[in-house]
């Protein structure tokens, strides 16, 4: 019996015991700046725009940190514009290809 209720008051003597600290440290933030995050596939572009966020103040994860209105194209290494990619939803921009793009030709999102 007392054997069983030792590691019990083992893990309440933790538990009591532990503290939270909580770190001062200030980052830097450069003010707001647009974020894309895509996947160039040879037969689908996929792209999420959104923008940075000051780390400082307070996230918020409620949409406004997406870009819904923004226009995302694919371009070349020439800068030539190949292919808009329309938006789909909160902040996501796709666009299924009907051909394969090139693997000798370097692409951007812009």
């Amino acid at each position: 019996m007392v054997k069983s209720i030792f590691p019990c008051l083992l893990l309440l003597g933790l538990v009591f015991s532990c503290r939270v600290e909580q770190p001062n440290i200030s980052l830097e933030y450069s003010g707001d700046q647009l974020v894309l995050n895509g996947f160039i596939g040879r037969d689908r572009i996929e792209v999420f725009v959104g923008r940075t966020q000051d780390f400082n103040g307070e996230l918020s994860f409620n949409g406004g940190d997406t870009l819904h209105t923004a226009t995302v194209n694919l371009v070349d290494i020439n800068d030539s514009t190949l292919y808009t990619i329309p938006h789909v939803e909160a902040g996501n921009y796709v666009l299924e290809l009907s051909t394969l793009l090139p693997t000798s030709t370097d692409f951007r999102l812009v």
